[in-house]
């Protein structure tokens, strides 16, 4: 996050250790376009509902295939169509 913020990107973490009073502030500000990235952890992750969301990166790919489809879930809603990427380094794919 410190280097999307070096590079002048406009972005907040949303992350178990955050009081839900911040939690929700920053899901409201991210739902009224004042914040248009958020780096969330999979927690938090399961408390996003956003309707219009339409980008999703798994930098860390989930461990869990259930994990996985439920970050990926977030967007696409509603027949749209909208992207999910991830990032696997070499040990996760030959895992996979």
């Amino acid at each position: 996050m410190k280097k999307l913020m070096n590079y002048h990107y406009l972005c907040m973490s949303l992350h178990g250790g955050i009081d839900q009073s911040d939690r929700h502030s920053i899901i409201t500000d991210f739902k009224n376009d004042d914040i248009p990235l958020i780096i969330a952890t999979s927690v938090a992750a399961r408390v996003l509902d956003i309707k219009d969301l339409i980008l999703v990166v798994n930098y860390d790919c989930p461990n869990h295939y259930e994990d996985y489809v439920h970050r990926c879930g977030r967007t696409g809603r509603a027949g749209n169509i909208d992207y999910a990427y991830t990032f696997l380094t070499r040990a996760q794919e030959q895992k996979n």
